[in-house]
């Protein structure tokens, strides 16, 4: 069961609480008048006003809309008040192309208004009559243009009330077209205006007589319909092909299928389904629904063998077998280029765009053959190639066993192994030509990105450990990512891994692996892990008196059997170490087994004293490099080598001042390492990314490969297609913009309805339980932290009116409805069980959050609303989940598809509400371009800017990438080395110089100015050593309670200044203020 249907019936009773009953219902049934609600109140959609007499009248209000444009990566954002002049709509329309000498048109207008047939009563008793605009039958209007002219030609014809009680004979609205000549057709736009015009408030006894007159006319349940009776209706003009760059005409020919027929005014617009032949009918809709079809990761031509890990590890064993099935499943991947090929010599008006878009594929292909060869021929490479199966084979196990799931056989995702297979050969061999390549994972979120990297960090980690015996220790592969939390979840997902290649390591000497341990740490800021020992033995002794387990050290429980962990019993904190335990003797990492030390850490100087094999961490953190000889042991201090793989994770938030910033300790970063002796490899991933070359080269100064690459339809790149809706449901989005409320307050009765539904809809359902947990939680997300403000009022005081009001009217139709026992809690949601996500609130309650979110609809400790900023946006996957608002359009395509992606992983498909604010222009563009903008999701991401050697950026930080790079590749680590600085010297200065070119190689046309920057940074630093020479101790910093020293570097915020203000965390490019109010 698909439960389509059952989120039909969902959004189809959403539409009649907000929308109206629509001329379905055209008729007098006392059903349909309202009792003690205004019907502005209670129907949000589909309104038209009546003309106000005075502009003056026009609402004067506070912009509270949504903007995530100041906000960081884990939702601050600066606050500012505005105001704006809002004169709510009394037109809706649609614009359209024709062709046909003879073009015809039928239009079809409804709506009904609302009358007080008694205001001597009081206001929670008044009825408000339903009259219909006019009759569907009566309101079909035949427009054609009168004559081929080039003037443009303007229609207009009244309508009026039809009702049987109350004629007034009055026009109530206009009906309107304007034809203009195109090419060879019309652009047509037809529209209803509600032509009434509401007196000055002056002309009326008081102010409430003024409101009934406008309540009585305006016009609710608006329909506007137009049929196309001759003609032909195309593509509505967009922009000219021939003057889009490569990357736009690519993405014309992948989304040729995906054609726009229709523009709104003032609503969205549907034309049909063109597929069942030409458009028929177009009509405005105010609250327009896509579905977005899923993404399978199935390619339908799988080898049987190829993607179970257990054949694959053993590679070593039977190598012939192995190699085989893996051509097998290359070969599949060439046959669907070959038949690509053959498509595209019929794309004659996009051949450039065809052939771009086959030789990346072709590319790809040729790496992965490489890949298979490499295997073939390099037994070092095929160990670790069946190690890396063999770990994850493990942990995947490990995890049924854990999670208590059914047994099954673990195997690749095609585009997984896919991945894996091209990447391989230039992850290990440093003269590789693909070396020098960003291999980008690009797939949609919930996809297996994480899982398909994992294995190349495996591979590496392993084949290190085998090449390089006496070097191969260390830290090997750097893991970045931005937001704190998400670090924190990665950090659990990575450690069943490392522990499965630790407990191969110990269990099987004979692999080679080493006699160091295989470890993983995280590095990130305090609020999240401790930074010293002793912020860890507070941490344990705080939670032992408190019978708490200590989240702040991150791991709750054991990362290989899952045995609960309690402090102090598995914390070993002291004032010199730190380390966890698992006591449960049927776990191989057990202290009865004889492992006193788990191979995982989270405190900064265990990290020091023993460098991980993988280091997680956020990227602001890396900005501790300036400040911290201790991070030298992660660039191979002890005698290893340098990291050679580095992964950046969620590529698209590494944009804006952040972004920017973290290009230039990149530039560091790199040229540490390849000061040692390795170019190291680097890998990204992210759903949503336009632009990446340009981005990748600022950040990297490297060429990109995109993994899976896009092929002639956005539908197919063989390792990722889309799924008909017919064979699974997608994520259904649904647009609502409420032009009778005011940004803070929309979300009310949107949040009301949904809330309520489930109780009212689903009570006689066979599969009620499992519906009801799905659409029981509600996600909230906002684009600042202001929003979720707003949202805790709405929800907290507004929405029970609301929910009462749609409980007690489905009890009028029908008495069975909204009878279940669960509908008091309804009334009575609290901030008990409404709870926020952001990055005003502590770790540990963040951390708590997600696991109510988990909780279901049954349990006391579930959650009704969550109410969050962008962390929801990366990382989340909780199947229960499958419904959500979006408050306000964010910024950015790419934050629209991450945050909603969180809903409708399960098993009932998700539904996700817009909620578009009324003064927010960026809100009505969107959703007057609904279908079409939902339609192609990914052709609308933005590209994103990074400007890491722009004159503000190098200002704020080139001069710590200087530092950077003298303290961890030329030796200058100590305090006191800051002395030793000399251009002069040979080492120094071919260190320099190498900094030098690869800004240079990142941004060409700021190299010259970056040169001159880091010559006049040499110069201040020679003259700090020799203006303070013989008179003052000098070193790179010192806090502020130390006097009798010179410092080079000093933070922002410092009282005792030096040469060079310096961050502690990218994170702080942004400054923000935030007052808590207690």
């Amino acid at each position: 069961m698909n439960f389509s249907e059952e989120r039909m019936r969902l959004y189809r009773w959403m539409r009649t609480q907000l929308f109206g009953f629509g001329s379905d219902n055209d008729n007098d049934d006392t059903a349909t008048n309202l009792t003690g609600m205004k019907p502005s109140e209670r129907f949000q959609c589909g309104v038209l006003f009546p003309v106000m007499a005075k502009a003056t009248e026009s609402v004067v209000e506070v912009d509270l809309s949504e903007d995530v444009s100041g906000m960081s990566a884990d939702g601050a954002e600066p606050s500012q008040v505005s105001y704006v002049r809002y004169v709510p709509p009394s037109s809706v329309g649609f614009s359209f192309y024709i062709v046909g000498e003879n073009a015809q048109l039928e239009v079809r207008a409804w709506g009904v208004r609302y009358k007080i047939n008694d205001t001597n009563v009081k206001d929670e008793h008044r009825v408000w009559t339903r009259y219909p605009l006019s009759r569907a039958e009566e309101t079909l209007i035949p427009f054609s243009p009168s004559n081929i002219a080039l003037q443009p030609d303007f229609r207009s014809v009244e309508i009026f009330e039809t009702s049987h009680d109350h004629p007034d004979g009055k026009s109530k609205g206009v009906i309107q077209t304007l034809w203009r000549r195109y090419g060879l057709g019309w652009i047509v736009t037809v529209s209803l205006c509600n032509n009434q015009v509401c007196a000055s408030i002056n002309e009326f006894p008081d102010a409430k007589a003024w409101q009934r007159k406008k309540e009585e006319s305006t016009l609710f349940e608006v329909e506007l319909e137009c049929r196309i009776l001759s003609g032909v209706v195309g593509d509505y003009p967009r922009t000219d092909p021939s003057l889009l760059n490569d990357e736009d005409q690519d993405l014309e020919l992948q989304y040729q299928h995906r054609r726009i027929y229709a523009i709104g005014h003032g609503a969205a617009v549907d034309w049909g389904d063109p597929a069942k032949g030409p458009i028929a009918k177009i009509r405005a809709d105010f609250l327009p629904t896509v579905e977005v079809p899923q993404v399978t990761a199935d390619t339908g031509n799988e080898s049987e063998n190829a993607l179970d890990l257990a054949f694959l590890a053993e590679i070593t064993n039977n190598p012939t077998a192995v190699i085989q099935s893996l051509s097998d499943f290359v070969d599949g991947y060439a046959d669907w280029l070959t038949e690509r090929e053959q498509t595209a010599t019929q794309l004659t008006a996009h051949q450039p765009a065809a052939n771009r878009i086959l030789a990346r594929v072709s590319q790809t292909l040729s790496r992965m053959r490489n890949g298979i060869k490499r295997l073939q021929d390099d037994k070092v490479a095929q160990l670790a190639f069946s190690i890396a199966n063999r770990a994850m084979l493990l942990q995947m196990k490990q995890s049924q066993q854990v999670n208590g799931q059914t047994p099954r056989a673990p195997r690749w995702r095609p585009f997984q192994l896919g991945f894996v297979l091209t990447s391989l050969v230039s992850s290990i061999d440093e003269d590789s030509g693909d070396r020098d390549l960003v291999d980008l994972i690009w797939f949609p979120t919930g996809g297996g990105k994480t899982e398909a990297y994992l294995a190349l960090c495996a591979f590496v980690i392993a084949w290190r450990r085998r090449k390089f015996l006496a070097t191969g220790g260390g830290t090997t592969v750097l893991m970045r990512y931005t937001l704190r939390l998400l670090t924190a979840q990665q950090f659990e997902r990575a450690n069943r891994l490392i522990f499965a290649l630790e407990h191969l390591r110990k269990a099987e000497p004979a692999l080679g692996l080493g006699s160091t341990q295989i470890d993983i740490g995280i590095w990130v800021g305090g609020n999240t892990s401790p930074n010293t020992f002793h912020n860890a033995v507070d941490t344990v002794v705080e939670s032992t008196a408190r019978k708490t387990v200590p989240k702040k050290l991150l791991v709750t429980q054991c990362p290989w059997c899952g045995t609960a962990f309690q402090a102090p019993t598995n914390y070993r904190a002291t004032a010199t170490s730190f380390h966890f335990q698992c006591h449960n003797a049927d776990c191989s990492f057990s202290t009865h087994n004889g492992c006193e030390a788990l191979p995982c850490n989270v405190v900064d100087e265990a990290l020091f004293e023993n460098p991980p094999t993988l280091l997680i961490g956020t990227i602001d953190k890396f900005a501790r490099l300036a400040w911290d000889p201790r991070t030298s042991v992660f660039f191979g201090r002890s005698g290893n080598r340098p990291p050679d793989l580095i992964i950046q994770d969620e590529l698209h938030l590494i944009a804006g001042p952040l972004g920017s910033v973290a290009g230039v300790y990149e530039a560091a970063i790199d040229t540490v390492i390849q000061s040692k002796g390795v170019r190291p490899k680097y890998v990204a991933s992210s759903a949503t990314i336009r632009n990446a070359a340009e981005q990748v080269r600022q950040l990297y100064a490297r060429e990109t490969a995109i993994f899976p690459p896009p092929g002639l339809s956005a539908d197919d790149a063989y390792f990722a297609k889309t799924v008909p809706i017919e064979q699974r449901p997608g994520r259904m989005y649904v647009g609502y913009l409420a032009p009778a409320r005011a940004p803070a307050e929309s979300i009310t009765p949107l949040a009301a309805a949904l809330l309520a539904a489930p109780t009212i809809l689903f009570d006689d359902q066979s599969e009620r339980e499992l519906l009801l947990d799905a659409w029981w939680t509600l996600v909230s997300y906002h684009g600042s932290l202001k929003g979720i403000g707003n949202a805790y009022n709405a929800i907290d005081k507004d929405a029970r009116r609301y929910i009462e009001a749609y409980i007690q009217a489905a009890k009028a139709q029908s008495p069975q409805s909204g009878n279940d026992e669960r509908c008091p809690d309804r009334l009575d949601s609290t901030r008990r069980r409404v709870q926020q996500l952001s990055s005003v609130v502590d770790g540990d309650t963040n951390h708590t959050t997600f696991a109510r979110l988990a909780k279901t609809w049954q349990d006391d400790d579930r959650l009704d609303v969550l109410v969050s900023t962008n962390m929801i946006s990366v990382g989340v996957d909780i199947p229960r989940l499958a419904a959500m608002i979006v408050n306000g359009q964010p910024l950015t395509t790419a934050e629209y598809i991450q945050a909603s992606s969180r809903v409708g992983r399960g098993d009932v498909p998700g539904i996700v509400f817009t909620n578009y604010y009324r003064n927010q222009v960026r809100s009505w563009s969107h959703f007057e371009s609904f279908r079409a903008y939902h339609e192609s999701f990914y052709r609308h991401v933005e590209p994103t800017s990074v400007t890491p050697f722009s004159y503000p950026c190098r200002k704020r930080a080139l001069h710590a990438a200087l530092v950077i790079v003298m303290r961890h590749g030329a030796g200058l680590l100590s305090e006191a080395a800051v002395q030793d600085f000399d251009p002069a010297v040979p080492h120094i200065s071919n260190l320099i110089t190498m900094l030098e070119n690869r800004c240079r190689n990142a941004d060409s046309d700021r190299g010259d100015a970056t040169a001159a920057h880091l010559e006049t940074l040499q110069h201040e630093w020679r003259a700090f050593i020799e203006v303070n020479a013989n008179i003052m101790p000098i070193k790179y910093s010192e806090s502020d309670k130390q006097k009798n020293s010179e410092r080079l570097l000093y933070d922002f915020d410092a009282r005792i200044k030096g040469v060079w203000p310096t961050l502690q965390s990218m994170r702080n490019v942004e400054h923000v203020a935030l007052v808590k109010l207690t």
